[in-house]
């Protein structure tokens, strides 16, 4: 597929996420704009988006409000090529098309070497919820922080999180580990860590974002194409697995 094509599918997946007027996220009067040509993104939509990862996985429909701060979060993080599939990332994060069609800067897609933006207030909230009983969220603590950048924090949680964690949140929990390892760029490992998981829908997704960026654009499309027909067809994770999906066959 030329350059010219996975343009227009790119600006048709960023449309359809920007169909609604930005709002405030924390119910103030006031909503996040970026200057440029990028597009000001909704943080309820992306809020939406983070929680559906987890939500696939576990099987529980969330209904989680967003923690503080999120609509400033969504305004700071710099736009990322390589994207998991995990509780706290969102599909509108992927804007540098013409990153995207140099897959061999894999290393510069998803290098864990950023700043961490968790502010005060998003830093509480992300401890007390790794401290909950509440497992999901516990992995949208751990997500969050990842989201923002705070690796580190995100890891020491991640041990705390595992000891009390009830079987049925395991699956998720590895999808959190190895996406923590891939945003920190450890690509080879956290690849080999979703091989190892079972086949839900963001681990497929996984499996294949992280193929085509390690360049095994093969495998890639068959994970990928595996997770397009269990997503939604009007959701972000749809649109984007397809993108990914046609980077592959360019690189192919």
């Amino acid at each position: 597929m030329p350059p010219s094509d996975l343009g227009s599918l790119f600006e048709s997946f960023l449309e359809r996420q920007i169909s609604n007027p930005p709002v405030a996220a924390d119910g103030g009067d006031a909503f996040p704009y970026q200057s440029g040509t990028v597009h000001p993104l909704d943080p309820r939509l992306c809020w939406r988006s983070a929680l559906l990862p987890v939500e696939l996985i576990s099987g529980y429909a969330l209904n989680v409000a967003p923690p503080p701060g999120w609509a400033a979060l969504v305004d700071e993080l710099e736009p990322v090529g390589a994207l998991a599939c995990a509780a706290g990332n969102f599909p509108q994060l992927v804007r540098p098309v013409a990153s995207l069609f140099r897959i061999e800067a894999a290393e510069a897609l998803h290098s864990g070497n950023r700043l961490p933006l968790t502010s005060g207030a998003l830093s509480t909230w992300a401890e007390s919820g790794a401290r909950s009983s509440d497992y999901p969220e516990v992995l949208l603590a751990l997500g969050v922080l990842r989201a923002a950048w705070d690796c580190e924090k995100a890891r020491s949680l991640l041990s705390a999180a595992t000891a009390g964690l009830p079987i049925q949140w395991h699956p998720a929990l590895a999808n959190e580990e190895a996406a923590l390892a891939w945003q920190q760029g450890r690509g080879e490992e956290a690849r080999d860590m979703w091989m190892a998981q079972e086949p839900s829908t963001p681990v497929l997704f996984n499996r294949g974002m992280a193929s085509l960026f390690l360049k095994h654009p093969a495998e890639a499309r068959i994970a990928l194409n595996s997770a397009i027909t269990q997503l939604p067809e009007n959701d972000s994770w749809h649109h984007l697995a397809r993108l990914y999906v046609a980077l592959a066959e360019s690189a192919a």
